[in-house]
């Protein structure tokens, strides 16, 4: 959005606000006050004042319908970011949700002793899992919208972190039909972090591997000092 000016050195282009309508504002002051005091206003005096008036008018004018655009333009941004959001969010859901009830349906008719029911509880735990994952990543964007977020650090074991992540998402890998390859630190070094995020983190990263990754292919993990 853009608006045209009257005033000399103006006159052959137009100033959009988005690229700086405060400096635009200046500038036409600017020129009007030279002409004001070279004279160069017809009638000079109030008739001067009075055409200044009416440029800054138009500016003022000008202004608000592009700042109304502007608002425009920001919320229909964010509505679509939102609708994305809940779109994803959804998936992220329905997914182990789907997956949850068809487990229960079948353990109603499945022995206690089978196969198929012990199958059904690691599916269960598997995406309760997931399900929790899900919400504490959600709780750590709304702690990050907010300032809030927060790390609690202690030492920690990247070999343990590392076995943890691979073992949550060894089902889901074994459906996919990809292979999880870990390899650990020999000499079980400790470092300083937050376990709990860094587990989060991995196990994110993880997640995305196995699902990005071809039936028959491999996903490796390393744990490695340097």
């Amino acid at each position: 959005v853009s608006w045209g000016c009257r005033s000399p050195g103006l006159e052959q282009g137009r100033v959009g606000v988005l690229d700086g309508g405060g400096e635009a504002v200046g500038q036409v002051a600017e020129a009007l006050l030279m002409r004001i005091v070279g004279g160069d206003l017809e009638g000079g005096g109030d008739a001067a004042l009075v055409e200044f008036r009416d440029e800054l008018e138009i500016l003022h004018s000008s202004f608000d319908e592009v700042m109304s655009a502007a608002a425009d333009e920001i919320h229909s941004r964010m509505t679509s970011a939102k609708d994305v959001f809940h779109a994803r969010l959804s998936h992220e859901l329905s997914t182990p949700v789907t997956a949850i009830i068809g487990c229960v349906d079948t353990l109603r008719n499945s022995e206690k002793e089978s196969d198929q029911f012990a199958r059904c509880i690691d599916v269960l735990n598997r995406n309760a899992e997931l399900l929790v994952a899900t919400v504490e990543n959600l709780r750590d964007l709304s702690e990050m919208i907010f300032g809030r977020f927060r790390f609690a650090f202690r030492d920690c074991d990247a070999n343990e972190i590392a076995k943890l992540a691979a073992e949550t998402v060894h089902a889901i890998s074994v459906d996919k039909g990809v292979d999880i390859i870990l390899k650990l630190e020999p000499s079980g070094r400790q470092f300083t972090a937050d376990p709990v995020k860094l587990h989060q983190a991995l196990l994110n990263v993880l997640n995305n591997a196995v699902k990005f990754t071809p039936k028959g292919g491999t996903v490796s993990l390393e744990c490695a000092s340097t």
